[in-house]
């Protein structure tokens, strides 16, 4: 997508400075491939005001629960080559907590996943999607024992994935409904 032109401004009002920076302790996390982006509904602005997943067995939403203050999210503007145009380095941060074989068998998941698709809930009660376009894959990892009792001994991921778009916001109705929207794609729903 190309834009030539600055084309609106940004207005500096009360809801912009009760914003809360920082992801919430949990996101979802789908494939790309199982999203129906041609069902999927969209507000004026592009933002995603109803997700539906293909109807094929077994395709569904995942949550991932994390320490607090675990996770943060965000991109990255990549220069483009010597045609100019920019891109956008969609980048999920995400710390996970366990040793048990169901985390590692996640976490090896993450690694192996191309293609996912990121809802991060925030603190400012908004959910930001990463990956949309073209997916994230995993771009480092790492976990150690540590040498001490206070180590921290939790496998540090971060996936990433190029767009040409920024990352889109998830909005059915409100923060609450939307979160409620992700929870009953979940399977087992909770």
């Amino acid at each position: 997508m190309g834009f030539c032109k600055l084309e609106a401004g940004i207005e500096f009002g009360c809801e912009q400075r009760k914003a809360s920076a920082g992801a919430q302790s949990f996101f979802y996390v789908a494939n790309l491939d199982e999203i129906d982006k041609a069902s999927t509904t969209y507000g004026t602005d592009g933002e995603i005001t109803s997700l539906v997943l293909k109807s094929v067995s077994g395709n569904q939403v995942y949550k991932i629960e994390t320490p607090k203050n675990a996770n943060d999210a965000g991109y990255e503007v990549q220069l483009g080559d010597t045609s100019g145009n920019p891109s956008f380095k969609h980048m999920v941060n995400m710390q996970l907590s366990g040793l048990d074989q169901t985390t590692l068998s996640v976490v090896q998941d993450i690694v192996y996943a191309s293609n996912l698709v990121v809802f991060m809930p925030t603190k400012a009660k908004t959910i930001e999607v990463y990956g949309w376009d073209d997916g994230l894959s995993i771009e480092t990892g790492t976990q150690t024992t540590g040498k001490l009792g206070t180590d921290n001994n939790l496998h540090q991921l971060l996936i990433s994935g190029e767009s040409n778009e920024i990352f889109k916001q998830y909005i059915d109705t409100d923060y609450d409904t939307s979160i409620l929207a992700l929870e009953t794609l979940l399977t087992p729903v909770p």
